[in-house]
């Protein structure tokens, strides 16, 4: 489990479907499965948090600088 923390929430990427810019901010979205159906959950990040989570994905996510870094969401 790869958790990556944001100001006051702490976020499980492997389980991340997407990461998107807004206006307001970034969002963050999960998928939800329980026994009898799915469903998206998404998280709107904005100020400090958005920041904390841009700052991490731009060190970390694939085609970053550094060759070791990048993760494989949903493996």
């Amino acid at each position: 489990m790869l958790l990556v923390r944001a100001g006051a929430y702490t976020i499980n990427v492997e389980r991340v479907l997407f990461f998107r810019e807004t206006e307001q901010g970034l969002e963050v979205t999960f998928a939800l499965h329980d026994q009898e159906r799915a469903a998206l959950h998404t998280l709107q990040l904005s100020g400090k948090d958005a920041a904390q989570l841009r700052q991490w994905l731009e060190r970390n996510a694939e085609g970053a600088e550094r060759p070791e870094a990048g993760f494989a969401l949903g493996s």
